[in-house]
C-alpha cells in the first residue's frame, strides 16, 4: 500500500526477498508461483524498476531475454547486494524440486553475466563452480545443460578478473609493455545460452491483476 519508494529496513527486506521470489516463479505449486508473481509486481511498483512486463513474461513464458533484463537491473542498481544475490541463488541449486534447480542454474548464469569483475570474491566464484560442476551430473538433462552454461559464465568472469595479468607480465621492463595495456578493458563476455525450459509455470495471466 506504499505510495512512495521503499527506504531503509523495508527496502533491504525487499532486496533480500527478490531472489526467492524470482525462483518461486518456477515452483511446481500454482499458488506459490502466482503469489510470487503478484508480489514481484508490487515490488516493481514500489521500487520503480520498470520490469513489470519482463516479470510477467518470465512467469509465463520462461523468456531468457526478459530474465536477462531483470538480472541486469538488479546488479546495476544494487551492486553491493550482488554477492548476496549470487549466494541466495546458489542455495537453490540443491533444491529437491527439479524446476527450482533449473531456475537457479539459469538465474545464476544471467546474474554472473551482468556482474562486474570487481564485485565478486574468488572464494565465491570457486564455490559456485564447485556446485555447478556437481549439478552437471543432475539426472534431469535440462538442469545439467543449464549448469554447464552457467559454469562457463563463472569461468569467464574469473578470467575477466585476472585481466590483464599474464604469466611474466610483471617481470617485463617498462619500455616493453605495450602502451595502454593497463587501461584496456577485458573482452566482452558472450551471454549464456539455455535450451527452452521443460518446466512451464501453471499460472494464469491476469489472475492477480499484474497486467492491470
Amino acid at each position: 500500500g506504499l505510495r512512495v519508494g521503499l527506504r531503509g529496513p523495508l527496502r533491504k527486506l525487499v532486496l533480500q526477498s527478490v531472489i526467492p521470489l524470482l525462483l518461486r516463479l518456477q515452483d511446481p505449486s500454482r499458488d506459490a508461483a502466482e503469489s510470487s508473481e503478484w508480489t514481484l509486481a508490487r515490488c516493481d511498483q514500489a521500487l520503480r524498476w520498470g520490469l513489470l512486463e519482463d516479470t510477467v513474461t518470465v512467469a509465463h513464458y520462461d523468456s531468457p531475454e526478459a530474465l536477462s533484463r531483470i538480472c541486469h537491473c538488479l546488479v546495476q542498481r544494487y551492486p553491493s547486494h550482488t554477492p548476496s544475490f549470487l549466494s541466495q541463488t546458489q542455495g537453490y541449486l540443491r533444491s529437491p524440486q527439479t524446476p527450482l534447480r533449473w531456475g537457479a542454474a539459469v538465474l545464476l548464469g544471467f546474474l554472473i553475466h551482468h556482474t562486474s569483475p570487481d564485485r565478486v570474491h574468488q572464494d565465491l566464484l570457486d564455490s559456485l563452480l564447485q556446485d555447478l560442476g556437481q549439478l552437471q551430473s543432475d539426472p534431469e538433462p535440462a538442469v545439467a545443460a543449464a549448469a554447464h552454461a552457467s559454469a562457463q559464465q563463472v569461468a569467464l568472469l574469473a578470467r575477466a578478473q585476472a585481466w590483464p595479468r599474464r604469466p611474466g607480465l610483471f617481470n617485463l621492463p617498462l619500455p616493453l609493455l605495450r602502451p595502454g595495456l593497463w587501461h584496456r578493458s577485458p573482452p566482452p563476455r558472450p551471454p549464456p545460452v539455455y535450451p527452452n525450459s521443460p518446466f512451464q509455470p501453471r499460472s494464469v495471466i491476469g489472475r492477480w491483476g499484474c497486467l492491470g
